[in-house]
């Protein structure tokens, strides 16, 4: 739904059955995506914020499918999907262009899963969090496939990260037994 700022009714823009994740590019890129899970897959479609028409974008056939994750890239342009395995040998995130260009795959080695993605201010790169029994990691994975390990907390866990407008901060999901805010500053 979306209501104006201004005040006013709420309106219906999408209607289905588990909408399992929704977001918009920054303007001025105007592409909106939602996802829908059912039993045996995944179907991505984008949206019209203010007239509510949609068109699918992609469907994954997968019995797994409430284990996808992902997200839109700020300037609207590609969505990169991961399935949250725990064990794979072999993550990867998808990048699936919204422009046309082929599809491209980024190996994501030496971790056992990812548990969410976000993409960093710029587009240029990828927040993930891994997965695992003992710990976690929060890694920073560029579009060439370098994936850089930014912190391993030792007694909490992170759960996904998503940074500010300008890129200098970084919100974080961390689980704990106690509430506290960090800040991280970008070198």
């Amino acid at each position: 739904m979306r209501m104006p700022l201004a005040g006013g009714s709420p309106q219906v823009i999408a209607k289905a059955n588990w909408i399992s994740n929704h977001q918009c590019a920054r303007a001025p890129a105007t592409v909106c995506i939602y996802s829908v899970i059912r039993e045996n897959d995944i179907t991505f479609s984008s949206f019209d914020p203010f007239l509510g028409q949609r068109l699918q974008v992609l469907h994954i056939k997968d019995d797994l499918a409430q284990l996808y994750n992902w997200s839109l890239s700020p300037d609207g342009t590609l969505l990169a999907i991961a399935k949250g395995k725990w064990g794979a040998e072999d993550v990867q995130v998808h990048l699936v262009s919204l422009k046309g260009a082929p599809d491209r795959w980024i190996r994501v080695e030496g971790w056992p899963g990812l548990a969410s993605l976000d993409w960093a201010a710029d587009s240029k790169s990828l927040w993930a969090a891994t997965v695992g029994d003992k710990e976690n990691a929060l890694l920073r994975i560029d579009l060439q496939g370098t994936v850089h390990t930014v912190w391993r907390p030792k007694k909490v866990r992170v759960g996904w990260a998503i940074p500010s407008r300008d890129g200098k901060s970084l919100g974080l999901d961390v689980n704990s037994t106690s509430a506290n805010v960090w800040m991280l500053d970008r070198p």
